[in-house]
């Protein structure tokens, strides 16, 4: 497989099973790779594992922030161009603001459609 045709890797970093359950089953129709870690800690091993092409994170986790985790990303050489989406259900403009200071690429609403959330995986990925 060439590298332009290498399946796209997406990590969903989330706390609730239903949302990267149904995440993993929409992105993986769409021909992505996506592997999922239930909160910040998995986020983080996985991310130190093996880096993916654009991670999905979550705002609102237990213990710590998904946007420490994001912040952490920014900080580690090994990541700091990896495309964030925060993808959160607080989305008042005052949440997008702090999103983007902590370094995420786009703000997504949890109630966004399908149809919004793989322009936001393209635009992440620069494909748009």
């Amino acid at each position: 497989m060439t590298e332009s045709a290498k399946k796209k890797r997406i990590l969903i970093v989330d706390d609730d099973p239903e949302i990267t359950t149904m995440l993993q089953v929409l992105l993986e129709l769409y021909g992505y790779e996506v592997r999922l870690a239930h909160g910040v800690a998995q986020g983080i091993v996985a991310l130190t594992a093996d880096p993916p092409d654009v991670m999905v994170l979550d705002v609102m986790m237990p213990q710590i922030s998904g946007l420490e985790l994001c912040r952490y990303v920014r900080r580690d050489p090994r990541t700091e161009r990896l495309p964030v989406i925060v993808f959160s259900a607080r989305s008042n403009d005052e949440n997008v603001r702090q999103a983007m200071a902590f370094g995420a690429t786009l703000f997504l609403k949890k109630t966004a459609n399908r149809e919004e959330l793989l322009a936001a995986i393209d635009r992440a990925l620069g494909l748009a």
